[in-house]
């Protein structure tokens, strides 16, 4: 299933202040794209900088994966970072977990960025006391994913090898032994099997939109064509968050836009 929703709208604001949240100062911050050791050394000093609410953790370790190509000298692993109010998780079994990743297709380096940085932001400003980002790691887990794709994204290539994951579903009916092929998919699936997830991000490049679960061609047909079951309920998150979002256009494309209304 394809997913490709390039916003969070399961972050909304804290009702008493509706005014308070996202729009904060510009941040002093420089970002800059990191390469795949830089990226895997981010993760880990966010997890040491804030224990009580973040920790790194590969899905070769967890879930027993396999390491697929070499990466920066050493086998390629799949780091994911997990933020949440650890103190308070056991008394919140309920609280909703969300999937944020990047590189699954490895050349397309923007989702690494933007989804360390996420978690970036979000650790920082409930450490100076944001209420808007301490309610947010008190009601959610989050899932950041930045190298999906390790190897790809070390050589910046497309695919995992030979495979593209956003091909690598769980079934595959016309060649059953092709399901699950890449390291990445299988990581993705882990997730999936392990957390009850509320949503799934993942950040593609190359274009300007917010894109959303559309079903896949081996289920396509039918009265409801090609449409996945809560079609309803994903076309109207994405409808908002397009609204937040706004047109995204730039220059031309900006002035075309305003002048046909």
């Amino acid at each position: 299933v394809k997913s490709d929703v390039a916003t969070l709208p399961l972050f909304s604001a804290p009702h008493a202040a509706p005014h308070a949240a996202p729009h904060a100062a510009p941040s002093a911050h420089a970002y800059h794209y990191l390469n795949y050791t830089e990226t895997n050394a981010e993760i880990q000093k966010l997890a040491a900088e804030f224990p009580s609410l973040a920790r790194a953790w590969t899905t070769q370790r967890r879930y027993g994966l396999p390491s697929v190509g070499i990466c920066a000298g050493a086998p390629c692993e799949t780091w994911v970072l997990e933020v949440t109010e650890r103190a308070s998780l056991g008394r919140s079994p309920e609280r909703p977990d969300v999937l944020v990743s990047g590189a699954l297709h490895g050349d397309e380096i923007v989702g690494p960025l933007v989804t360390l940085e996420l978690g970036r932001w979000l650790l920082r400003r409930q450490a100076a006391g944001d209420a808007w980002a301490r309610r947010l790691v008190r009601t959610r887990r989050l899932l950041l994913l930045p190298l999906t794709n390790a190897v790809g994204f070390a050589q910046r290539t497309r695919r995992e090898l030979q495979h593209d994951p956003n091909r690598d579903f769980p079934y595959q009916p016309s060649s059953p032994s092709a399901c699950m092929t890449t390291v990445a998919a299988r990581s993705v699936n882990e997730l999936l099997r392990a957390h009850l997830l509320q949503l799934v991000i993942t950040f593609h490049a190359g274009m300007q939109a917010l894109a959303y679960v559309w079903g896949d061609f081996a289920h396509r047909g039918g009265a409801a064509h090609n449409r996945s079951p809560d079609h309803a309920a994903l076309q109207a998150v994405a409808a908002a968050a397009g609204r937040y979002a706004g047109s995204g256009l730039q220059g031309s494309a900006a002035s075309a836009a305003a002048a046909a209304g």
